[in-house]
């Protein structure tokens, strides 16, 4: 069971590093080919779309995952130590279900409704481009649940982190 947890909570990052070290790759082969034959790879453009958001979904998780999302909670962090407590358990569980709605539930429905539409120069289909909301979606659960299972009496984010 540990290692399939330490599966899961890998994944993520190493889907990132994957679609960012592509995205790199691929637009490095466009800018050399461009510079050097003056001619421009015509499938670069779908691919780097495609690998920049499975990036920007298993990214997403990634930062769930590490709790490093941007916050502005400067007063939320001078409030008392049980109302801060509560204050945040009540955040997590109001963004575990608004993950689960809108990239589980809704990516699911947005994978099946684009499974007929293709990429116009490589005929892939957008099904696997969108399937990367469902997935980042799933993963940030996997680690909210994490985080809620492992902080459950403790103070899920450290109070003196912005002070």
């Amino acid at each position: 069971m540990q290692i399939i947890i330490r599966t899961i909570n890998k994944l993520d990052e190493v889907l990132s590093i994957l679609a960012l070290s592509g995205i790199i790759g691929i637009v490095s082969a466009n800018i050399f080919s461009r510079f050097f034959f003056n001619t421009s790879i015509a499938w670069t453009q779908e691919v780097s779309l495609g690998l920049f958001v499975w990036l920007t979904f298993t990214g997403f998780s990634v930062v769930m995952k590490r709790n490093d999302h941007v916050s502005i909670d400067y007063f939320v962090k001078k409030l008392p130590e049980k109302i801060f407590k509560k204050n945040q358990y009540l955040i997590m569980i109001i963004t575990l279900l608004a993950i689960s709605l809108i990239f589980v539930i809704w990516g699911f429905v947005l994978t099946i409704q684009s499974s007929w539409n293709v990429t116009p120069v490589l005929r892939i289909g957008y099904e696997w481009i969108h399937l990367a909301v469902p997935v980042g979606g799933t993963l940030s659960v996997f680690h909210i649940i994490q985080i809620l299972v492992k902080r459950k009496n403790d103070i899920l984010f450290d109070q003196e982190e912005v002070e």
